[in-house]
C-alpha cells in the first residue's frame, strides 16, 4: 500500500468516524437503549415488619357457623358488666323495659320503649312517666330519667349510671 492510498483510507475512516459522531444522537432517539442498571433485580427491602400469626382456623369455623344478628354471638357479660340488677337506684325499675330507638329532630324527641313481659310497645316524649321515673331528656344515646333525685340513662343496649 502506498502512501498516498494510506492516506486516503485514514482520511475516509475519520470521515466515517465524525458522521458517526454527528448521527449517534439521532440513533439513540430510535432505538430503545438498554442500560444495565435496568438489568439488576430491585433492591430488598430493609424495612419489613413481620405480620403477627393468625389465630387457629377452628376459632373462625366456630364464629362463621353462629348466625349473624343472633344474640348469642355477643360475648359474655363479665360480672362487673351485669350490675343492673344491682343497681339500688333501679332495683324498681323493671327489667323488662328496654329502649328500642329514639327518634331526635328538630321539633320532635321521641323514644320507642318495649316491655318483654307483656309484649307492648309505646312512644314517650319528654315529660312522660315510665315506670315511675321521669322522661328527662331524649339524645341519640337514649333517655333520661329521674326520680326523686336520682338520675339514670335508659339507652338502646340497657341502663347504665350517670
Amino acid at each position: 500500500m502506498t502512501r498516498r492510498a494510506l492516506v486516503i483510507t485514514c482520511g475516509w475512516l475519520a470521515l466515517l468516524v465524525a458522521a458517526e459522531c454527528w448521527l449517534w444522537p439521532c440513533r439513540m432517539m430510535t432505538e430503545p437503549c438498554v442500560m444495565p442498571a435496568t438489568l439488576l433485580p430491585p433492591p430488598r427491602a430493609t424495612n419489613i415488619v413481620s405480620l403477627p400469626k393468625m389465630p387457629p382456623a377452628e376459632l373462625f369455623e366456630q364464629v362463621a357457623a353462629k348466625p349473624l344478628f343472633a344474640p348469642s354471638r355477643r360475648p359474655e357479660a363479665s360480672p362487673a358488666s351485669a350490675t343492673r340488677a344491682m343497681d339500688a337506684r333501679l332495683k324498681n325499675f323493671p327489667t323488662a323495659i328496654t329502649l328500642r330507638y329514639v327518634v331526635v329532630a328538630p321539633g320532635i324527641a321521641q323514644a320507642r320503649l318495649h316491655d318483654a313481659e307483656t309484649g307492648r310497645d309505646w312512644t314517650v316524649e319528654l315529660s312522660d312517666w315510665v315506670a315511675g321515673w321521669r322522661v328527662t331528656g331524649i339524645d341519640a344515646r337514649g333517655i333520661q330519667l329521674r326520680r326523686a333525685g336520682d338520675t339514670t340513662l335508659l339507652e338502646i343496649t340497657g341502663i347504665s349510671r350517670r
